[in-house]
């Protein structure tokens, strides 16, 4: 795995770096996920406010899987819309690839807290990620993300990356509810 803490500098090196999707392009090809994770059967206002601090912070990720460096984390806030993200996604021992998204937007609500990002043109694929978490009437917690994206690889690359995208996916989601249920 990489140094993370040397990314800050791409967050400055890159700040120009164009959005590649806007919503409503066609992406023919384009994955589409959906997940929805109950983090927890009986919530109260302090586990949503915790679940919203975590989600607002970016740290839905486990640290094998991905690091990051952000405005917001180099600032030590929650993000706000046109904050950018440097990703450090780690592929294999020793093999890291840096990305970047923006936030373009940012939801906060009495009982709903999420965002979007957009990919830029530092990234390999071309898509949104929007994550959010809601506090039901029947007190359960759910994280919810929605996901539309298209492989901006060659395509010899693109079965094994879907697959590494379905397992980050994966161990994000449960690392997530970890952080809640911990």
């Amino acid at each position: 795995m990489g140094n993370s803490a040397n990314d800050v500098r791409y967050l400055d090196e890159w700040r120009r770096a164009p959005l590649t999707y806007r919503p409503g392009l066609d992406l023919t090809g384009a994955h589409t996920d959906h997940y929805e994770v109950c983090l927890s059967a009986a919530a109260d206002e302090a586990t949503f406010g915790q679940a919203t601090d975590h989600l607002l912070r970016y740290h839905n990720y486990p640290p094998d899987v991905m690091d990051h460096v952000s405005d917001f984390s180099r600032s030590n806030r929650r993000m706000r819309v046109g904050d950018r993200i440097i990703q450090r996604v780690h592929l294999l021992p020793f093999v890291d690839v840096l990305m970047m998204n923006e936030v373009v937007r940012v939801t906060s609500e009495t009982r709903r807290t999420g965002f979007a990002c957009i990919t830029t043109t530092k990234h390999d694929e071309i898509g949104q990620w929007s994550p959010q978490i809601e506090h039901r009437p029947d007190g359960t917690l759910w994280l919810i993300i929605d996901t539309y994206s298209r492989p901006n690889v060659p395509w010899f690359a693109q079965g094994i990356g879907r697959q590494m995208q379905l397992r980050a996916h994966r161990r994000g989601n449960e690392h997530f509810r970890h952080l809640i249920t911990s």
